[in-house]
């Protein structure tokens, strides 16, 4: 048996959630047993890593992170390293960029000294690949234990709804289409605008009681949150760039479990699907386009969630995982 310890810097986060504790926990093998070494303190050595054959770190970047690396290799522990952004080319705009500048050259170490390094895109791969050979694709998936494939909500054609959902990181994106999206809710009073996540003063003040504003929450209370919203589109604005090339459609994958027919950027690998409304049509906001077209919003809904089925569910996701793990 393989027995394989991880470690997340942050335990309660969305990248924890789809990179870690949230799917290592459902290896359905007999041959691998995991372990989370995390501990509050951040204090690690030898005997938080002895007894185990690999290592897998998440998103290392620090000095101290290559002090681990190094100490897992001298220990005949192989490494395995986990990324699912982008970190060397973390725009800055993002509320990250200054730290993960820093760190840049402690990143590109850290890539170089793993024996394995797991991404999310293929796009991550090909930046990644000067530093480390041996790069594999595992994608973000629905994790159909937590969150089961009967409770998938269908299209609510009763409703009016369109919601978003997104950190402060995001800025940025949300404002390259700041006039157009103002115009949106303006114009469209009988629909109701969610935004979850972080609040947008400059489009907040600009409209009115029609876009609402939900409070940050706990990670397992704004899937609830939003699954039970039930909105009829999800749309999720990115800004083109290297980084944005290797983001990962876990807001795809959320919406359309939560019943939700998805605008975006088809012009972004992880969005280019038949399925994905593009989110202009030349220069027009594609709202007004499909917004009263249900019989389209719930065919694009279903579509989704079969391309999901077929493809994205951790439940099949994690044999690649398991698979990586024995080679």
């Amino acid at each position: 048996m393989k027995k394989v310890c991880y470690l997340s810097q942050l335990e309660d986060n969305a990248s924890a959630f789809y990179r870690m504790s949230g799917v290592l926990s459902y290896l359905n093998s007999p041959d691998v047993s995991v372990t989370n070494i995390y501990n509050s303190s951040n204090n690690y050595g030898w005997q938080s890593l002895i007894g185990f054959d690999t290592f897998i770190f998440q998103r290392p970047s620090h000095e101290v992170h290559l002090y681990l690396i190094e100490l897992a290799k001298d220990m005949g522990i192989r490494v395995i390293l986990d990324y699912d952004d982008d970190l060397l080319n973390v725009p800055f705009h993002n509320n990250a960029s200054i730290t993960l500048g820093e760190q840049k050259a402690n990143i590109k170490k850290a890539i170089h000294l793993a024996d394995e390094i797991w991404v999310t895109t293929p796009s991550i791969k090909h930046i990644y690949k000067p530093y480390n050979r041996n790069i594999h694709i595992i994608p973000n998936s629905h994790n159909d234990s937590v969150f089961k494939v009967e409770n998938k909500k269908p299209f609510n054609k009763e409703t009016k709804i369109m919601s978003y959902r997104g950190g402060a990181s995001h800025e940025a994106d949300m404002y390259q289409n700041i006039n157009d999206i103002v115009d949106m809710i303006n114009e469209n009073q009988d629909w109701t605008f969610r935004f979850q996540g972080s609040r947008f003063k400059h489009i907040e003040e600009r409209t009115g009681k029609n876009h609402e504003y939900t409070d940050p929450t706990t990670l397992m209370q704004f899937y609830k949150e939003y699954h039970e919203l039930n909105a009829n589109i999800a749309f999720f604005p990115l800004l083109t760039n290297v980084f944005n090339l290797g983001k990962s459609n876990i807001s795809l994958l959320e919406a359309t479990y939560a019943g939700s027919a998805f605008m975006g950027c088809k012009n972004l690998p992880e969005f280019n699907y038949d399925f994905v409304i593009d989110l202009y049509d030349e220069d027009l906001l594609s709202f007004e386009l499909v917004k009263d077209n249900f019989e389209l919003l719930e065919r694009r809904n279903n579509e989704a969630w079969e391309w999901i089925l077929e493809n994205r569910l951790l439940s099949e996701v994690n044999k690649l995982r398991i698979e990586r793990i024995l080679a």
